[in-house]
C-alpha cells in the first residue's frame, strides 16, 4: 500500500537531469499526496531548461508506476523570485558632476592607501582632470598631511545646507574627516 512515506522514497531514487542528485535532496518536492493507489506530487523546479520538466514527469511516473501508482498527477511550480534591484544604490542620490569614482582601499592598516590615492589624485590633476579627492579614513586620516592641509581643521566650513565646502591644495578639492575630528 502507498503512502506518503513510500512515495518519498521512491521519489529519492529520482535524480535531477544532468545530475547526481536526487529531487527529493534537492528540495524540490513540495508537497505529496496519496488516495488509495493514485499519486499527487508538486514539484518547485528553477530551472529553463525546457527539457526537464518532460524528463522529470518521465522519470516520475515510471517510478511510481513500479511503487504501485495506479495514477500519477505532478504539479510543476516555478520558484517565487524576488525582484533583484540591479544597482544597490539607484535610490541615492549621485555626485553632481562626478563622472568617475576612483576607490583606494586595503584591509589593513599602514600600507600606502592614502598615499597612493594622493598621487593618483595629482597624477589625473597634472592630465587636465578635475580632481577631488575624499579621504574617509576615521582611524588615521593622513591626506591632510600629505597635502599640506594640516590646518584643514581650522580653516573647514560647511554650507546653510549642512554641505562640506571642500578645501583647495595643489589643484585638488579635498575633504577629510581629519578636519572633523579635532586633535588626537
Amino acid at each position: 500500500m502507498l503512502n506518503e512515506a513510500s512515495v518519498r522514497a521512491a521519489l529519492g531514487e529520482v535524480s535531477f537531469p544532468g545530475l547526481r542528485r536526487d529531487i527529493v535532496s534537492l528540495g524540490l518536492v513540495r508537497s505529496v499526496a496519496v488516495r488509495n493507489d493514485r499519486v499527487h506530487v508538486s514539484l518547485t523546479l528553477p530551472t529553463e531548461r525546457d527539457e526537464v520538466p518532460g524528463l522529470l514527469r518521465e522519470a516520475i511516473i515510471e517510478r511510481l508506476a513500479r511503487a504501485g501508482a495506479a495514477r500519477t498527477e505532478i504539479q510543476l511550480l516555478t520558484p517565487e523570485r524576488r525582484p533583484v534591484e540591479r544597482d544597490p544604490w539607484a535610490s541615492q542620490g549621485r555626485l553632481a558632476g562626478a563622472r568617475r569614482i576612483i576607490a583606494v582601499g586595503a584591509g589593513k592598516g599602514g600600507v600606502g592607501k592614502s598615499t597612493v590615492a594622493v598621487n593618483l589624485a595629482l597624477a589625473l590633476r597634472e592630465c587636465d582632470h578635475r580632481v577631488g579627492l575624499l579621504d574617509a579614513d576615521i582611524y588615521g586620516p593622513s591626506v591632510p598631511v600629505l597635502l599640506g592641509l594640516e590646518d584643514g581643521a581650522k580653516r573647514a566650513r560647511m554650507t546653510e545646507q549642512k554641505q562640506i565646502i571642500p578645501l583647495e591644495a595643489h589643484g585638488l578639492s579635498v575633504v577629510s574627516f581629519g578636519f572633523f575630528l579635532g586633535a588626537a
